[in-house]
């Protein structure tokens, strides 16, 4: 994997977790309870990867995720 792809996979993913807040942070405003939000933001990152499964991102992050799980 090259410089620019792994800084891209970087970039890529800390979006979505930026999304990810953000999309809580709203589910909180709007008084849902803790149980709400964990199933409509369980709802939303199944959608992600699904919908990103084929993608070349989407496998690029799973080589990245398993690397860093074999670093630990």
């Amino acid at each position: 994997m090259t410089k620019y792809e792994e800084l891209t996979d970087e970039a890529y993913s800390r979006g979505l977790k930026v999304k990810e807040k953000h999309l809580h942070a709203d589910l909180i405003r709007q008084g849902l309870s803790e149980q709400q939000r964990l199933q409509k933001l369980r709802s939303v990152a199944y959608y992600q990867l699904h919908s990103l499964e084929s993608s070349h991102i989407a496998n690029r992050l799973k080589q990245n995720i398993q690397k860093r799980i074999e670093q630990d």
